[in-house]
């Protein structure tokens, strides 16, 4: 009993001296108050946070996968989102593990597919010569919809937003779409490589891809164009093969 009660004066004296101590810091300096050991913990957070946002969501095994196909296809590899042109939906500012190729606050656009008239276009990076060119461009699908892409505004293919049924490839007249998954929580997020026929292309200029709304069971039927414009580097590394 004695020991009992000897741990609880400690305790009490403890805690007493740590609320005399804060009351003290924060009497002297209520701003940014310099508590022991709070700034080295401060600095250690913000390079954690740091090295979290300059961290890829891509696995050793899905970039050797999307590097293996775009070796296969042949041809240039081009980051397939520099600027947007217009969108009518909403920008979604979200921070999601699952959502972009990185752990980074994203910028998304929706076409929400069940909904008439929605479509997101955007301007790849430049090709550097006219030849069969594959871009990388990051997005997200979900639930049961079918949305229409388009290059340079002529319609090119349909293809499927649903994770649980859709092919992992769509062709159509030379043209080529293929999804890589990378996340799967309720959407599907991951990469789009569509290669596009070298006659197609003009040498030092960029396209322009659009993705309209065609058909879908509700409003969680979307393609979600991320604002993600290192794609390819985050694939294929920085200054890699094209």
């Amino acid at each position: 009993m004695r020991r009992r009660g000897t741990v609880k004066i400690a305790a009490g004296i403890l805690a007493g001296a740590t609320a005399l101590y804060l009351f003290t810091v924060l009497a002297f300096k209520p701003v940014r108050p310099p508590f022991l050991f709070l700034q080295p913990a401060r600095e250690e957070t913000d390079r954690f946070w740091e090295r979290m946002e300059n961290r890829s969501l891509l696995l050793g095994s899905r970039r050797r996968a999307i590097a293996e196909y775009l070796a296969e296809i042949g041809g240039a590899a081009v980051q397939g989102f520099s600027r947007l042109n217009a969108s009518t939906d909403s920008v979604y500012d979200i921070q999601s593990y699952t959502w972009p190729t990185t752990f980074r606050k994203t910028r998304s656009w929706l076409v929400r597919t069940r909904q008439s008239n929605q479509s997101v276009s955007w301007f790849t990076g430049a090709s550097p010569e006219q030849r069969t060119t594959t871009f990388l461009f990051s997005a997200a699908i979900n639930s049961i919809g079918e949305a229409e892409l388009l290059v340079v505004g002529e319609p090119i293919l349909i293809f499927n937003t649903n994770p649980e049924e859709r092919p992992k490839t769509w062709e159509e007249n030379g043209f080529v779409l293929r999804f890589f998954p990378l996340a799967r929580f309720i959407h599907e997020s991951g990469i789009f490589c569509l290669t596009v026929p070298g006659e197609k292309i003009t040498a030092g200029q960029p396209l322009l891809i659009e993705v309209r709304s065609v058909s879908g069971i509700n409003n969680h039927s979307f393609f979600a164009l991320h604002d993600q414009r290192d794609t390819r580097e985050l694939v294929l590394g920085p200054g890699g093969p094209e």
